[in-house]
């Protein structure tokens, strides 16, 4: 999941950035217009959903560096930016392999 931080207003005043996903599994990518107040949870399912995908036990939300956001999912957007967590924004979607 590639996340560049642009912030932008919608209708209501609310920022939102735009986000990339990237499902590595497929290498397939979508991209979101995101609230800065969702979660990276709620970005996390959405990718899901916009890709296509279901969940796989195992699967972990990671910048693209290979740190691990799975102890950072309950941080909105706004915390993810305000923390420098993934600097240069790019998120991805890692699962498991499957072995012989």
């Amino acid at each position: 999941m590639t996340m560049q931080v642009e912030q932008r207003e919608d209708e209501q005043g609310r920022k939102h950035v735009q986000v990339h996903v990237t499902y590595l599994n497929t290498n397939e990518e979508v991209r979101l217009r995101v609230g800065l107040e969702e979660t990276l949870t709620a970005v996390w399912d959405r990718a899901y959903t916009e890709l296509g995908e279901a969940r796989r036990d195992g699967d972990q939300l990671q910048c693209a560096d290979g740190t691990s956001l799975m102890d950072a999912l309950d941080r909105t957007m706004a915390e993810v930016h305000e923390q420098h967590l993934c600097p240069g924004r790019q998120l991805e979607i890692r699962s498991q392999t499957g072995g012989a």
